[in-house]
């Protein structure tokens, strides 16, 4: 138990120095305003949704954010060889792309149940300015975990190579939503409906955080 205070304590020291060394970086490349804050819980357990059009959510989210979030990243991310030992030390839970991700939803249900913050970006990154089908992961893990969810909406990230190109700092708007849940679908027995409806209703709450035109089919 004490090591895994210590381990802990290093994390939360590590995190904090990786805060520290990103946020001079990201107030260089954006210019963020944050709305909603008021909707952030003062703890866990807690599932975060939100939208991936850009690389520049992940770190947006986790500086906004009043607490330190247990993220979902790609492995492939995490192999890159510019920015993916940042995400290594930040200590990500892998995902596989494509396949079956049971250790990472596994180890996200460990943490929720340990009344953590685990965030999830449903679809993945898209490299789209709209939303797009998601990954049925993040559907799965906030019914089996049966926690409150928070959605967040970001915009502005996906245009800002743009503004970079210009030398100009990026305007984005991070929304944080109400918090809901825990989900409930309806009682069919069917297991791949329930995933649908939890899938959709996610989907639809970050939506409502977005302009119409990046809503996608989630109006």
């Amino acid at each position: 138990m004490e090591h895994a205070t210590l381990s802990e304590r290093g994390l939360a020291l590590r995190r904090k120095i990786i805060r520290g060394f990103t946020r001079p970086i990201m107030h260089t490349l954006f210019k963020v305003r944050v709305y909603g804050k008021e909707h952030f819980p003062r703890s866990g357990p807690l599932l975060v949704v939100c939208n991936h059009f850009h690389w520049g959510e992940p770190p947006l989210l986790a500086l906004s954010s009043p607490w330190d979030i247990e993220f979902l990243g790609a492995r492939a991310a995490m192999m890159h060889k510019w920015v993916g030992w940042f995400i290594r030390l930040y200590r990500a839970i892998p995902v596989e792309k494509l396949g079956v991700n049971v250790e990472a939803v596994r180890e996200a249900l460990d943490f929720l149940r340990a009344g953590k913050i685990v965030g999830v970006f449903p679809e993945g990154r898209t490299h789209l300015n709209h939303l797009s089908t998601p990954w049925p992961g993040a559907a799965f893990i906030a019914l089996k975990a049966g926690v409150p969810v928070l959605p967040v909406g970001i915009t502005g990230t996906f245009e800002a190579p743009q503004r970079w190109r210009s030398f100009q700092r990026a305007p984005v708007e991070i929304r944080v939503g109400e918090v809901f849940g825990p989900l409930k679908p309806p009682e069919t027995g069917d297991r791949k409906a329930a995933l649908e409806w939890a899938s959709r209703e996610i989907m639809r709450r970050i939506a409502a955080l977005l302009p119409e035109g990046m809503r996608g089919s989630f109006l």
